[in-house]
């Protein structure tokens, strides 16, 4: 009986625990920003968000984190992405800067 009571929890947690790693795109992401939103490119897929449409822009502990509204989902741009730190923070500028500028149009 205690072996059918832990059978979901156990099942659940290990779900939870592959679940990112399943849905983990390994593929090389190309993500471009301009003044009307961000343009990203994996796999031949490519999506357009408008400035509008974010939520947040986050930099800590060395990632860059774009939430969408929506949905919660974040683009996360790691300082690997960067070809040097003065290249890495003329992007965040950049999108705070953009960012700003949407919110203030509405």
């Amino acid at each position: 009986m205690f072996l059918a009571a832990m059978c979901p929890p156990i099942l659940l947690w290990a779900f939870l625990a592959i679940f990112p790693q399943v849905m983990f795109k390994s593929k090389e992401r190309t993500f471009e920003i301009g003044p009307n939103g961000i343009d990203t490119e994996i796999g031949g897929n490519h999506v357009h968000r408008d400035w509008r449409e974010i939520a947040s822009i986050a930099d800590k502990n060395g990632v860059i984190a774009i939430v969408v509204a929506r949905t919660g989902n974040a683009f996360l741009v790691p300082d690997r992405a960067f070809e040097s730190l003065d290249q890495r923070d003329d992007f965040v500028r950049q999108a705070i800067e953009f960012h700003a500028a949407a919110r203030s149009i509405t």
